[in-house]
């Protein structure tokens, strides 16, 4: 009973270590493709029209969002 305990222990382990280490590989690809240096190089005004580019496509995609969300509502009812 005692080893039919640790080899389930050792499974849970090793899977919870695997998911982990997959983490941790997406996060180093993420940072990696993110351009620090243009980011830096960036003036504020730079900054700041890009922050309303950014704000723009959230806005955009929020109204779609809602948009389908509402026509979702509408025919489950």
């Amino acid at each position: 009973m005692k080893r039919k305990g640790k080899i389930v222990m050792t499974i849970t382990i090793g899977i919870a270590c695997f998911a982990l280490v997959m983490i941790m590989t997406m996060q180093f690809k993420i940072v990696n493709e993110t351009d620090i240096t243009s980011i830096e190089s960036m003036r504020e005004t730079e900054l700041r029209a890009e922050l309303a580019n950014w704000k723009q496509k959230y806005e955009e995609t929020n109204t779609q969002y809602e948009e389908i969300r509402s026509k979702n509502t509408r025919i489950q009812r």
